[in-house]
Formats: structure tokens, C-alpha cells, sequence
């Protein structure tokens, strides 16, 4: 096939169509002005309880974890990034989907599930109990 305007227009009029369309797709992203809360796990405790497990995501790619039965107001002073003694680790994300793995000195905890609008839906995998779970965790904006 010889390469002609005729034979090449329709491929240069389709892509011209869909960039457009491609435009239109919204990617959802995870909110970094605050935190996401799991449901409530029990502990057995009667002095605490239950519990919550807390993520916080960053614009630069970094995240947190957390296991606390603190509100997360009280988490705001020390739940940061520059706090040594939390779990830490790098997220990715794919249109709505978000992987990432979070490091402390316990072990590895590995995340993978989706964005919605104002959650997620994670698979998690702890490498420090080998018990696997999935959990919805709820945004809460500061």
C-alpha cells in the first residue's frame, strides 16, 4: 500500500476524533487534604474497644498508614510524613486503580483496589501477620 493523503486522512480524522474523547474520561485520584478511615475493628479491649486504620496520601507520591483508636482530629499533630515511627511507602495509580505498599518496622504491608469518588476499596496483604483482607476506607477532609 503506498502511502498517499487519500489512504492516511481517515486514520489522521479518527485520531483527531478521539483525543478529544480521550479528554472527556475522568480519572478519579486520591484525596491529599485529609485522611481516609477504615471501619471500626474490634479489639476486645474494654479500655479501647475498637480501632481504625488510617491512610493519608501526598501530592509528591508518598503515604502513610496507621492503626489508632484516636479520632482524626486527635491524629492531625503527629499523623505526618516526617514521623519516624510510621508506616511509609510510595503509591501508583492507573486511571481508578491505586497500588502502593507501606513500610514500618514491624513489616511490609502491601495495598492494591480502587478510587471511587470519595473512597476506596483496598486488598490488603499484611507481610507481618500473612493475613489478607479487603476494607473500605472513608475520605475524611481536614
Amino acid at each position: 500500500m503506498h502511502l498517499t493523503l487519500k489512504n492516511i486522512l481517515p486514520f489522521f480524522a479518527l485520531l483527531f476524533i478521539s483525543i478529544p474523547a480521550l479528554s472527556l474520561i475522568q480519572q478519579d485520584n486520591v484525596h491529599t487534604n485529609g485522611v481516609y478511615q477504615s471501619k471500626p475493628v474490634q479489639t476486645g479491649n474494654e479500655h479501647s474497644p475498637y480501632f481504625y486504620n488510617y491512610l493519608r496520601f501526598f501530592s509528591n507520591g508518598n503515604v502513610i498508614s496507621v492503626s489508632s483508636p484516636n479520632t482524626p482530629e486527635e491524629l492531625k499533630k503527629w499523623f505526618v510524613d516526617t514521623n519516624k515511627k510510621i508506616s511509609k511507602g510510595i503509591y501508583k495509580i492507573v486511571g481508578n486503580h491505586i497500588s502502593f505498599h507501606c513500610i514500618s518496622p514491624r513489616g511490609r504491608v502491601n495495598y492494591n483496589g480502587d478510587i471511587l469518588a470519595d473512597s476506596l476499596i483496598l486488598h490488603i496483604h499484611s507481610h507481618i501477620n500473612n493475613r489478607r483482607r479487603t476494607d473500605e476506607f472513608q475520605f475524611i477532609h481536614d
